[in-house]
C-alpha cells in the first residue's frame, strides 16, 4: 500500500493505491478541504483526521495512515449490496464522502450495483442529488457507466439545461458526453448555427468543431 499527501493552501492532497487482493489494485486520488479535517502537530511532522459516514481515517507523517472502519455502516451497506466489502472500498467511500443515502439512491437506479460501480462513483464524488438533476432533465434511465462519464467530465445539469436551452432538447447522451468533451458549448452553437443561418445536427456540429 502506498499513500502520499501534501498540503497545499487551503487542502490536503491525498493520492494512495491499496491493494485489496493480488488482481484488483483500488487507486484514488483526493482534495480534502483542511476546514474538514481535524490536525495537530505531533512527532515527526501533523496528523490530520478525517471523520466520514464510512469510517474515520488519520494521515499520519512520512506518509501514513490509519483506518477504523465504521462497522455498523459496513454491516448494512453488505445487507443492501449482498455481497462483502472490503476495507479498501470503506477507505474510498470515507474519502469521497459516501453515504449509505447516498448508495440507496444509486441502488434504486441500478439494482445490480457492484464494487466496481462503487469505487468509481466514490472516487469521483457522485452524490444522490447528482444523478437526481441528471435524471430530471429526462434521463431516467441513464447507465451508471454514463453517470460516471459525466462527472469525469465534469457535465453538470445546467451544462445539459444550456444545450437544451438553443433548440436542442432531445439531445441523447453520447452526445452531450462528445459535445463536452470537444469543448462545445450552447454559446459556440448559436454562433455557428446563425453563421449557417439554420439549426444543424448534433452529429453536423461534432464535424464543424473537428475541423
Amino acid at each position: 500500500m502506498e499513500v502520499k499527501t501534501e498540503e497545499q493552501g487551503d487542502k490536503l492532497y491525498v493520492a494512495f493505491e491499496y491493494n485489496q487482493y493480488k488482481e484488483n489494485k483500488i487507486r484514488s486520488t483526493h482534495a480534502l478541504k483542511l476546514s474538514e479535517l481535524q490536525s495537530e502537530n505531533s512527532f515527526g511532522g501533523k496528523t490530520y483526521k478525517l471523520q466520514r459516514t464510512a469510517g474515520t481515517i488519520t494521515f499520519l507523517p512520512n506518509n501514513k495512515f490509519t483506518f477504523e472502519e465504521n462497522k455498523n455502516f459496513q454491516s448494512n451497506l453488505e445487507t443492501l449490496l449482498s455481497s462483502e466489502v472490503p476495507s479498501g472500498l470503506l477507505l474510498i467511500m470515507a474519502l469521497g464522502n459516501t453515504t449509505f443515502e447516498d448508495v440507496q439512491a444509486i441502488k434504486a437506479h441500478k439494482n445490480n450495483l457492484n464494487i466496481k460501480d462503487l469505487i468509481a462513483i466514490s472516487s469521483l464524488g457522485i452524490k444522490a442529488d447528482y444523478i437526481k438533476s441528471i435524471k430530471t432533465l429526462g434521463y431516467e434511465d441513464i447507465k451508471i457507466s454514463n453517470i460516471i462519464a459525466f462527472k469525469s467530465l465534469g457535465i453538470k445539469a445546467d451544462y445539459i439545461s444550456s444545450i437544451k436551452s438553443v433548440g436542442y432538447k432531445e439531445i441523447i447522451v453520447s452526445d452531450i458526453i462528445t459535445f463536452k468533451s470537444m469543448g462545445i458549448d450552447a454559446e459556440w452553437i448559436k454562433k455557428i448555427n446563425k453563421e449557417n443561418n439554420t439549426k444543424l445536427s448534433t452529429s453536423e456540429l461534432i464535424t464543424l468543431k473537428l475541423k
